[in-house]
């Protein structure tokens, strides 16, 4: 599922902290390597393992790019509506992309 939108404020490293750990919680997955932040000069990016696989996130002033992906089903509504009220997404766009061979 990737997730691209626009957030209402400057979001800061406690506000992405905060969706790092509270999205697997809310998508019902495994950390298996907690969340970590880094400045990158164009913004913040972070990340979260999952042993089911990754949620990523990058940050550029007002414009939020997130990744959460899975090999595990999870509630895709859930996961849009937690990162539409933790990053403040004022506009977002959500791709769906089934995986798995069936």
């Amino acid at each position: 599922m990737l997730v691209d939108g626009i957030s209402s404020r400057q979001l800061e490293r406690p506000d992405l902290m905060a969706f790092l750990v509270g999205c697997p919680k809310v998508i019902n997955m495994t950390v298996i390597h907690p969340a970590e932040v880094w400045e990158t000069g164009l913004g913040l990016t972070g990340i979260t393992i999952i042993a089911e696989s990754a949620i990523t996130v990058h940050i550029q002033g007002h414009e939020v790019h997130a990744d959460i992906f899975s090999c595990k089903t999870f509630d895709t509504n859930k996961a849009t509506d937690f990162a539409r009220e933790s990053l403040f997404l004022m506009a977002l766009r959500v791709q769906r992309i089934d995986r798995g061979w069936e």
